[in-house]
Order: C-alpha cells, then sequence, then structure tokens
C-alpha cells in the first residue's frame, strides 16, 4: 500500500491550482538526461501566471523529449 497525506490548500478567488503527473515532469532524452522536478518548478517560476500556461507546459515536454 502507498502511504499519502491528506492536505487542505485555500486557492482564493480567480486563483490557480496546477494539478500534474509525472509525465510532465520527468520528460527528456533518457540518452541525454531525463528532467526531474526541480527543472520543472524552475519552468513553472519563470512562467508565471498565464492563460497558456497548460499549452506551454504541453511544448515544453515535447521539446524536451525531441517531438517538436
Amino acid at each position: 500500500m502507498i502511504e499519502f497525506e491528506n492536505a487542505a490548500v485555500d486557492v482564493p478567488p480567480f486563483g490557480r491550482m496546477l494539478l500534474y503527473s509525472d509525465g510532465a515532469v520527468e520528460v527528456g532524452d533518457p540518452a541525454v538526461k531525463i528532467y526531474a522536478q526541480d527543472d520543472f518548478d524552475a519552468f513553472i517560476r519563470e512562467a508565471g501566471p498565464s492563460d497558456a500556461l497548460i499549452d506551454r507546459t504541453l511544448e515544453r515536454a515535447r521539446a524536451l523529449r525531441g517531438g517538436g
């Protein structure tokens, strides 16, 4: 059984919460580099709040795995 912890988070009106899987984080070419959580955190901080964040995240994943 996998242990997990419950938590509560207050999201203010018009605030945003980004939910993602490890597929958004652990991307890249295994022969070169697999990016990790720290890399993804930096990407999100640099991206800032944006209506296009989902599109930018998908573009990043495709680019890092060599798919454009």
